[in-house]
């Protein structure tokens, strides 16, 4: 069934966009912060309708909060020129004057939603993107919706999150796959004597080919990735923008513009309405797929260091459940090739994580709060969890541990009695 969002406090209004759009699932809600924890939680919809005439905020500050993935057509009482014109250039996809002709709606809609469907392929080449967790569900809905546009597209993501990937993930999963990937590390060029040469590469990649060109379809730019934008010297970002900006009438408007960058508050939310942005999700938002990706990078580090690793000891699994991963999908994907490098037998545990002391009091402190424990047994429960994995990776050898934490066997021992009596 297909889905709109629809974000008006009028039940009047509520209740005729439903009747004009019999067959369409029509979630109403009244307000931006309603909308944004909705899309946090459900599968993208189709399209969403914003009412301008919001009780709380204006329809054009809903839409700057939300900046959707999806197409947006605003219903407005007023017929304004400047008003449609604002909502155009934020990147409403349609204005709409109320009252409206059902008729009108519908055909709207039914042109917004055109080629909506979109077959994702080749993720199998990306181990990080395996799962079917609804996190993932939703950033390749996100995904799929983009591709439709023709708007640049901001990647966002934390470190250790591979935007690079996404982005050659993109360019496959486009109508520019049978050109070239281009990838660009602007911070290479983040003195200034290099600036004029990386506005050379700029025109040679982006120009239109001459009438004269000899240059074949393969061997042209297809998507230009854009690495590290917010990385550079602002002035350095300046004289990129400015670069796009003054030879609009020689560019090669084919190309798929992506851009990288950790946060987009970078941008004022003018220059955001020029871009489809997608959030890349962290590790930690998607421990659902933990066991896929896990499988995923074993396969390919059994066959490096030749092991013949088959299975994960479930209390690692469980230690790797509740690890925050600062280092995101890059971290665990070295964590695992150092467990299978470290392992003797087809199963890996905890005796092989690398691991250093912080790390693991981290995620013992986590589990133990996670239990939601008064503070003495939360206390009790982080030196379980501890002497454990401790216990674990010296072969429950109790004389390492004991060195180790800076107390004598002895005491190790009894204490040992009194947590797991």
């Amino acid at each position: 069934m297909k889905k709109i969002l629809l974000i008006t406090d009028e039940p009047k209004l509520e209740a005729k966009v439903t009747e004009a759009l019999a067959g369409w699932t029509i979630i109403a809600l009244p307000d931006a912060a309603r909308a944004t924890a909705w899309l946090k939680q459900e599968p993208l919809p189709n399209l969403i309708i914003i009412d301008f005439e919001l009780k709380s905020e204006d329809g054009l500050a809903v839409f700057k909060k939300l900046l959707p993935p999806v197409k947006v057509i605003m219903l407005a009482a007023s017929g304004s020129i400047p008003l449609a014109v604002s909502a155009a250039k934020l990147g409403v996809s349609e204005f709409l004057r109320k009252p409206f002709d059902a008729k009108e709606l519908k055909q709207i809609v039914e042109k917004c939603c055109v080629s909506s469907e979109v077959t994702l392929k080749g993720r199998e080449k990306y181990p990080w993107l395996s799962g079917q967790s609804p996190v993932l569900v939703r950033f390749f809905e996100q995904l799929a919706s983009l591709l439709i546009e023709d708007k640049p597209v901001l990647l966002i993501s934390e470190r250790g999150v591979p935007k690079g990937e996404v982005a050659e993930f993109i360019h496959f999963n486009s109508r520019q796959q049978a050109r070239r990937f281009v990838r660009i590390n602007l911070t290479a060029f983040n003195q200034e004597p290099l600036v004029g040469a990386l506005l050379t590469t700029l025109q040679e990649l982006t120009y239109l080919p001459s009438a004269t060109t000899l240059q074949a379809l393969p061997e042209r730019c297809g998507t230009l990735y854009l690495e590290g934008f917010d990385l550079v010297d602002p002035v350095i970002r300046e004289t990129i923008a400015n670069f796009f900006v003054g030879r609009q009438d020689r560019l090669d408007r084919s190309i798929r513009w992506l851009v990288g960058v950790g946060s987009p508050t970078i941008f004022q939310p003018t220059e955001l309405a020029n871009f489809s942005l997608l959030t890349i999700p962290p590790l930690r938002e998607r421990l659902a797929d933990l066991p896929a990706i896990l499988s995923a990078y074993l396969k390919p580090a059994c066959l490096n260091y030749k092991k013949a690793v088959t299975k994960i000891d479930l209390d690692l699994l469980a230690f790797l459940s509740i690890y925050d991963y600062p280092g995101n999908y890059q971290e665990l994907a070295d964590l695992v090739a150092g467990l299978v490098l470290a392992a003797n037998s087809q199963v890996i545990g905890l005796a092989q994580l690398p691991l250093s002391f912080n790390d693991l009091c981290r995620t013992a402190v986590k589990q133990a709060l996670k239990d939601k424990y008064p503070l003495v047994q939360a206390q009790r429960g982080f030196e379980q969890q501890l002497t454990k994995i401790l216990l674990q990776k010296t072969g429950q050898d109790t004389g390492p541990v004991a060195r180790y934490l800076d107390i004598s066997k002895i005491a190790l021992c009894e204490r040992l009695e009194d947590l797991f009596d």
